[in-house]
């Protein structure tokens, strides 16, 4: 049974969603009609998952090339975001993860660094993005954090000490913002994405395991509800339920919100000179070159129904 959680034609903004959860979140909100901002660093990546996105929904995908490390970089995804979709009624957080390792093999840099990839990018991607979430019916902000918030997890200091700060920033902000904007973090378990290959690889590099598969089964063992998550993956991670029972009730009181903004974008004469059509090319990017959207308007499509 498919269930309409009235998300079409809303706008959504999805950080570090080339790839991971972040990309199954931005998929999520492209298979029910919303327009959809992505964010990657690597702009084949991100050009990539852009395509991907093309056949879900009926919306816009638009990908934004960028650092959340980088404050101007966060600057510049906010205004492409609403400058292609005329606001942003969707904010999903996501970032990747700090390395690995126990507390005595980490040093201050370590620490900084994990401190502006997992906090700083929130706390800059909401503070620029926060205004345009009040002017939505219902703005929506949602923290892709982890469960070792609850739980610490072993050899992860770095991200369960960090990530802690998220979940202090997200319930501060619930009161507020509100009642303009709601907010909420969804705290996942483990799911074969690339984070987690980059950790088996690395505990595998420290010793802890002979090889990829033993870590993944002791990941297994640990975590009982693994052995779902790896059947039948597409890396595991094609949904995160709990995003969508967060935004399930966003538009239920407003039907028509995002409409107005959706005609908008769709009316104008002429695409901009980066934004893509289907017989297009990305532009040539140099390492040293600002984010720069690698989008595709698209034309209507029909949604996959699951079988």
């Amino acid at each position: 049974m498919n269930m309409d959680l009235e998300l079409n034609g809303t706008s959504a903004l999805v950080t570090a969603s080339s790839s991971g959860l972040g990309k199954a979140s931005a998929e999520s909100l492209a298979e029910e009609g919303a327009n959809v901002v992505i964010n990657g660093r690597d702009e084949q990546q991100l050009a990539e998952t852009v395509d991907e996105l093309d056949a879900v929904g009926d919306g816009h995908v638009v990908g934004v090339q960028g650092d959340l490390t980088e404050k101007a970089d966060i600057e510049q995804l906010v205004e492409c975001t609403v400058e292609e979709f005329g606001g942003i009624d969707t904010l999903v957080t996501s970032a990747g993860g700090p390395p690995s390792g126990a507390f005595m093999d980490t040093d201050d840099e370590d620490w900084y660094e994990a401190f502006d990839l997992l906090v700083m990018s929130a706390v800059r991607t909401v503070r620029e993005a926060a205004p345009h979430l009040k002017e939505s019916d219902h703005g929506t902000m949602t923290f892709i954090t982890s469960r070792s918030v609850k739980e610490a997890i072993d050899s992860l200091v770095l991200s369960n000490s960090v990530r802690m700060a998220v979940i202090g920033l997200e319930k501060t902000l619930s009161k507020e913002l509100a009642p303009e904007v709601r907010s909420n973090a969804v705290l996942p378990g483990p799911h074969e994405t690339s984070r987690i290959e980059d950790l088996v690889d690395q505990a595998v590099e420290r010793g802890d395991y002979d090889d990829y598969e033993e870590g993944l089964e002791d990941v297994g063992r640990r975590h009982p509800g693994w052995a779902y998550r790896r059947t039948g993956r597409t890396r595991g991670h094609r949904r995160v339920p709990l995003l969508a029972e967060i935004l399930l009730h966003q538009r239920r009181l407003h039907p028509h919100r995002g409409r107005r903004r959706r005609e908008q974008s769709l009316s104008r004469q002429s695409p901009k000179p980066n934004v893509l059509n289907r017989e297009g090319s990305a532009p040539r990017l140099s390492p040293n070159t600002a984010p720069v959207r690698i989008a595709k308007l698209l034309g209507p499509k029909r949604k996959l129904v699951p079988t």
